[in-house]
């Protein structure tokens, strides 16, 4: 069988997710604000998309070579042309949707005024507006066309192009681009006694621009916007400083490459063309959209909070019934471990071990990873204040984090200006394992509090991102929490875990062990399972692997939220596979894997999906449950994700995807469900006791 009928293309599979993505914007069940909140997701997701992928493609098409580089044969060259083609598809879908979309709105009075709607009080506003808070900032940029020089324009940023008469006979258009300066509002509201009247700001510098060039005849103007390859590696072997190598990777993608130049479906052939010349931009990847440039400002009504009849009620994060937030953390997860499920229920409990550490007496050290977290982290906060406390802190920051490298570095500097003992990765990997570990002094002598996770320590994406936690205080946990951050340390080799198992070392074996269990199990006649919740499945490997066992008639549902590689229900490689992908709105995020093991069942969760980079290239880890009130929580979230009958769609074997077929009545949608049994649950919890948490105040 031939590659290309075993395997899907990644970057095809993740514009398929994508798609999924745009689909939630289009599906009229959703609030209006949910759909262009989704609508605003697809954009984002194609920007890094294209920074990361495509700029990565070009890099290697421009090179010498054109051999075949992903799992099914395809050249660079040949997925750059099959990307523009479901690009361009999808620009217009987008489109078409924002339009469907705004006019929903309208009919809340929320509307995008054009010039020909303006009244005599908007036009005098708008004037006003224009001289106050518009003329002053903005500043026009000649282009010299003779020389084909333009200013260095900013990634993802947003522009206007001027085409002004000229009287050289040899020059007879003069071209200049004005910036939309970044700390200007991209959406202004009108002054009007009802609704949301609102106009973009690069209309109103257009309607206003005889101010800025008097006394000249605009032949043309337009907005645009100008994508640059993301996709530049540091040379760690090169490099004695991590954080000042990562400096210049942060300032080369101020000028690298353009990968992406978008413009209005409205602009001419021959200004486009002047653009393209400047930045070396191809027909293929100049995208011509029919609506605004970059959807995302519209997150600025989406998260405004005026209209909350058309967004879904907000689904706020439970107190965990597992967690009395008025005892000390040490003394509940001493007791007994802890999972939490986020962000149905809170992540508080981890934050308040954190802070509680901080100011224990008892607490020796505080060690953790951390890959992201948020501009205003209570972790970071909490970490500061231990070192000030007395505390050891070891603190392992992935400034490798891509598109976090700036904010990584940041946090990195203040840690250290406190006696934070910060570790920037490992040398050649990413270290994208979730670890907190807190080394306390007690009675019995030396106690190591853990929490573990799928997700950062980012209480902004906690609220929206779909994960698992879990605290404990196992013994053999913990020794191997303190050998992991040795080994990142740099202070031992990597030594044999006693439960734990580590990417780039062991994850990848003990999964291809596992699913070989499986299918000896099969092919012994017993019943056989493989269920998993992951991100990603890439890795060329384990989809074998699960192709064998399938085969050998191991049942095997895998709940993938974005890329997958495996063609799955292909008679005889992979009929017994079934796949399906969540859409909904939280963030899939958790990493769970259950192997039935004969009956009994082994579960873990992991910080890493199936993919080489994540197996080979970066510091992960994959714990396993033991605690059976846990594997049977972590098994129904495995089960109801699976059986997702409105959210989920079904991924065939071409690699697009389909709703599944239930009656009306058996309708499942597993987020709700999830959030329904958390308030359940924290209804249950005694009334009179304090489940909130309350922040540190000092």
């Amino acid at each position: 069988m031939k590659n290309e009928d075993k395997y899907i293309n990644r970057e095809l599979s993740w514009l398929q997710f994508n798609q999924r993505v745009l689909d939630e914007a289009k599906d009229l069940k959703n609030f209006p604000l949910n759909r262009l909140l989704f609508l605003t997701i697809t954009a984002s997701n194609l920007d890094e998309f294209m920074m990361v992928r495509v700029g990565g493609l070009q890099l290697v098409a421009n090179g010498d070579s054109d051999q075949p580089t992903d799992i099914v044969n395809m050249t660079p060259k040949q997925q750059l042309k099959t990307i523009s083609g479901n690009y361009k598809a999808m620009s217009k879908d987008q489109g078409k949707t924002l339009c469907e979309i705004q006019m929903e709105l309208e009919k809340s009075n929320i509307k995008n005024v054009k010039k020909d709607d303006f009244t005599d009080e908007d036009i005098k506003w708008l004037e006003n507006y224009f001289n106050s808070y518009i003329m002053p900032i903005i500043t026009p940029m000649r282009i010299n066309c003779k020389n084909q020089t333009a200013p260095v324009l900013e990634n993802l940023t947003m522009y206007q192009l001027f085409a002004i008469e000229n009287d050289d006979s040899e020059e007879p258009l003069t071209y200049a681009i004005i910036p939309i300066e970044r700390s200007l509002k991209r959406i202004i509201e009108l002054p009007r006694q009802s609704g949301f009247n609102y106009v973009f700001i690069e209309d109103i510098i257009a309607m206003f621009s005889n101010k800025i060039f008097p006394q000249k005849n605009i032949m043309a103007e337009f907005p645009f916007r100008i994508t640059r390859n993301g996709d530049i590696a540091i040379e760690e072997e090169f490099a004695n400083n991590l954080a000042n190598a990562m400096q210049d990777v942060l300032k080369g993608r101020l000028t690298s490459d353009c990968v992406r130049l978008e413009v209005p479906k409205h602009a001419q052939d021959q200004h486009i063309a002047v653009l393209q010349k400047l930045f070396d931009i191809s027909n293929q990847f100049t995208i011509k959209t029919s609506g605004p440039i970059d959807l995302t400002a519209f997150r600025q009504i989406c998260f405004s909070g005026d209209f909350p009849a058309l967004t879904e009620k907000p689904w706020i994060p439970q107190p965990s019934p597992k967690v009395d937030m008025t005892k000390s953390m040490f003394k509940q997860i001493k007791e007994k471990n802890i999972l939490l499920f986020h962000p149905y229920e809170s992540f508080d409990p981890v934050i308040k071990l954190i802070q509680e550490a901080a100011d224990d007496p008892d607490v020796l050290a505080i060690k953790q990873v951390l890959y992201r977290t948020s501009s205003d982290s209570p972790v970071i906060k909490a970490l500061i204040r231990a070192a000030q406390n007395g505390k050891y802190v070891t603190a392992v920051i992935e400034i490798k984090a891509r598109f976090d490298e700036a904010n990584n570095i940041g946090w990195a500097q203040k840690l250290e200006e406190v006696g934070i003992q910060v570790i920037y990765g490992v040398k050649g990997f990413k270290t994208h394992a979730k670890i907190c570990l807190v080394v306390r002094n007690e009675s019995e002598g030396i106690v190591r509090y853990l929490h573990y996770g799928t997700g950062n320590y980012n209480d902004k994406t906690a609220k929206i991102y779909s994960d698992i936690g879990y605290l404990t205080a196992d013994k053999d946990l913990g020794m191997d929490a303190a050998s992991f951050f040795n080994a990142i340390a740099g202070l031992s080799d990597p030594i044999p875990y006693k439960k734990l198992y580590q990417s780039p070392f062991s994850i990848k074996e003990k999964l291809l062990e596992m699913i070989q269990s499986e299918t000896e199990r099969a092919n012994q006649g017993q019943k056989t399972v493989i269920m998993a919740k992951l991100n990603a499945l890439v890795d060329k490997e384990v989809i074998d692997a699960l192709y064998e066992a399938s085969k050998a008639g191991v049942k095997i549902e895998l709940n993938i939220r974005g890329i997958c590689c495996l063609r799955p229900g292909i008679k005889n490689l992979s009929e017994n596979i079934k796949v399906v992908s969540v859409i909904d709105r939280f963030l899939e995020h958790a990493r769970i894997i259950y192997f039935h093991q004969g009956g009994e069942p082994q579960l873990f969760i992991s910080s890493a999906d199936w993919m080489t980079r994540n197996l080979e290239k970066r510091i992960e880890l994959l714990i396993p449950i033991e605690v059976e009130k846990d594997k049977k929580i972590l098994t129904n979230i495995l089960k109801t994700s699976l059986s997702d009958s409105v959210k989920g769609r079904i991924i065939v074997g071409d690699g697009t995807y389909k709703k599944p077929v239930h009656k009306s009545k058996d309708q499942s949608r597993s987020q709700e469900i999830f959030y329904n049994q958390a308030v359940d649950n924290a209804k249950k919890q005694t009334k009179n006791k304090r489940t909130r948490f309350e922040p540190h105040k000092k």
